[in-house]
C-alpha cells in the first residue's frame, strides 16, 4: 500500500482555496502518484473514483494545466501538472521531486526511530531463538546420555551459531526504474549497473524520461527480445534517440505513422 507525504504548506497554497472538488482531485493524484511523481490513470477513472462527472474531472485537470498567477511558486508559472498521451496516458505532477526530497525533519526523526526499534526487535527475536536452540540441544543430549554411557557428540555444525543473512538495500530511485522497466530480470545485476548509471547523468529525471519513451519499441518483438536492465545502463541507451514527430503524426520507432492525441 503506497502513501504520500501531505505538507502542512497545502493550506497556505492557492489550491487550498478552491472548490472541494478540486481539492479533492489534487489530492487523489498526490495520493496515487509513483516515487517520481507520476500517475498512471485516465480520466475516466479519476471521475469514477471520485464520484465526479467526466467533463467536472476536464475542466479540474484543465486548470491544472494552465498558469496560477496565485501560486506561490513561480516555477512552470504556477501550472501543477503536465499530461502526457504517448506513449502511455500519464499526469506527471510538477515540482514532485522538489516536495518529496525537502527536509522533513519530523519524518526523518520518526524513520530512525523506526529503523533503530526494528533492529533491537530483530537482535531480541534472535537471541531468544539462539537460546531456545541451545536448550534443544542440551534436552537432546541428555536424553541420549540416560540410554547410552556414550553420549553423541553435537555435531559442530549444531553448534555453530546462526549466521544473519545480509540483504542488499535498494534505493528508491533504482525501485521506481525496476517497476517500470518492462522486464525485469536479474534485480542485483541492474542495481548495480543503476548506481554507475546515476553518476553519469545530471538528473536521473533524464533516464527515467527516456525509458518511457523506450518502451514501446523495447518490447515491439516480444518480452524474449527486450534487453536486461542492466544491459540497457550499462550501454547507457537512456541516450538513444527516440521517436520524432512530424507534426501530429510519429515518423520513426515502432508507431510511425500513428496520430499523436494532443489536449485533453
Amino acid at each position: 500500500m503506497g502513501f504520500t507525504k501531505l505538507d502542512e504548506g497545502i493550506v497556505e497554497s492557492s489550491v487550498w482555496a478552491e472548490d472541494s472538488d478540486t481539492l479533492r482531485v489534487w489530492i487523489y493524484l498526490l495520493a496515487k502518484a509513483d516515487s517520481m511523481g507520476v500517475v498512471y490513470v485516465t480520466i475516466p477513472a479519476i471521475a469514477l473514483q471520485n464520484g465526479l462527472h467526466l467533463d467536472r474531472v476536464q475542466a479540474i485537470l484543465t486548470k491544472f494545466t494552465n498558469p496560477d498567477p496565485n501560486s506561490r511558486s513561480s516555477e512552470n508559472e504556477g501550472r501543477r501538472i503536465r499530461i502526457d498521451r504517448e506513449p502511455t496516458f500519464s499526469i506527471t505532477l510538477l515540482n514532485y521531486m522538489d516536495y518529496r526530497w525537502k527536509d522533513h525533519t519530523h519524518a526523518e526523526r520518526q524513520k530512525r526511530y523506526r529503523e533503530a526499534h526494528r533492529d533491537v526487535t530483530r537482535d531480541a527475536r534472535d537471541a531468544s531463538l539462539q537460546s531456545r536452540g541451545t536448550q534443544d540441544r542440551r534436552q537432546k543430549t541428555e536424553d541420549i546420555s540416560t540410554k547410552d554411557s556414550c553420549p553423541t557428540p553435537l555435531d559442530e555444525s549444531e553448534a555453530a551459531p546462526r549466521k544473519k543473512r545480509k540483504t542488499i538495500a535498494y534505493s528508491e530511485d533504482f525501485l521506481a526504474f525496476w517497476k517500470m522497466y518492462p522486464r525485469p530480470k536479474a534485480k542485483g545485476h541492474a542495481f548495480k549497473a543503476w548506481m554507475g548509471a546515476i553518476r553519469k547523468v545530471e538528473d536521473i529525471a533524464t533516464i527515467f524520461d527516456a525509458l518511457r519513451l523506450q518502451i514501446p519499441s523495447l518490447m515491439a518483438n516480444g518480452d524474449k527480445y527486450c534487453p536486461h536492465p542492466a544491459t540497457w545502463l550499462n550501454g547507457c541507451q537512456w541516450e538513444d534517440e527516440g521517436p520524432r514527430t512530424d507534426g501530429d503524426v510519429m515518423t520513426t520507432g515502432p508507431h510511425a505513422g500513428t496520430p499523436i492525441l494532443r489536449g485533453l
